[in-house]
């Protein structure tokens, strides 16, 4: 039986797994935006019967919802959205509230959308690309870091020179999940993910075959 080629091995690796995550990635994107125009089309809706009962309890049977609605309710659609924004940005803690008030709750309630419409662009932005030569240094990072257990970040540009490529093929590997940036000290260090494939848990320190 031939010996398997461990560079190889490791870019036709790669190469399935970015496919994977691009394919879940889109169809995290696909979900998530169709609930986002299914939510937005059905509190326009909502907005237009509201509108419509309050002017007929006013005027009557006559009542109509004046033509201006649909540029109103863009308008105040934008002004959720950069709220959303603002407050996304503002926001230091991702951790849950201990106590949370009448007020927060209101506004959890009124940015809900907005923030079910940027989780979509988010799911679309982890969408990742890499060529082929790209493909073939993140192999061979991979393989340092599989041989020597953990590698520091001061080393990498020895291995991926281009700035660049450097940083996309870093990032590439640690959304995959396999592999994993922790700090001692000062220092920054790239080890295989605890969420990374069993294959590559077994084989870190040693064969990868």
């Amino acid at each position: 039986m031939p010996a398997i080629d461990p560079q190889r091995f490791l870019t036709s690796f790669l190469r399935r797994e970015l496919s994977r995550h691009n394919r879940r990635a889109l169809g995290y994107f696909l979900f998530t935006f169709a609930s986002a125009a299914v939510l937005w089309w059905a509190l326009y809706g909502l907005s237009y019967w509201l509108v419509l009962l309050g002017l007929s309890a006013v005027k009557g049977a006559d009542a109509a919802v004046p033509i201006a609605f649909p540029t109103a309710f863009l308008a105040i659609a934008c002004a959720l959205l950069v709220g959303a924004w603002f407050h996304r940005l503002a926001t230091t803690s991702e951790l849950p509230r201990n106590e949370t008030s009448v007020g927060e709750i209101a506004m959890d309630f009124l940015l809900m959308i907005p923030r079910i419409t940027f989780a979509a662009w988010g799911n679309l932005s982890a969408f990742r690309k890499l060529s082929p030569a790209e493909l073939e240094h993140a192999a061979e990072l991979l393989a340092l870091v599989l041989q020597e257990r953990r590698v520091p970040m001061h080393r990498i540009p020895v291995c991926i020179t281009d700035d660049r490529q450097r940083d996309r093929i870093v990032y590439a590997l640690l959304l995959l999940q396999i592999l994993h940036l922790h700090w001692e000290g000062e220092t920054p260090w790239l080890r295989i993910s605890p969420l990374a494939p069993a294959r590559l848990q077994l084989g870190s320190g040693g064969s990868i075959v």
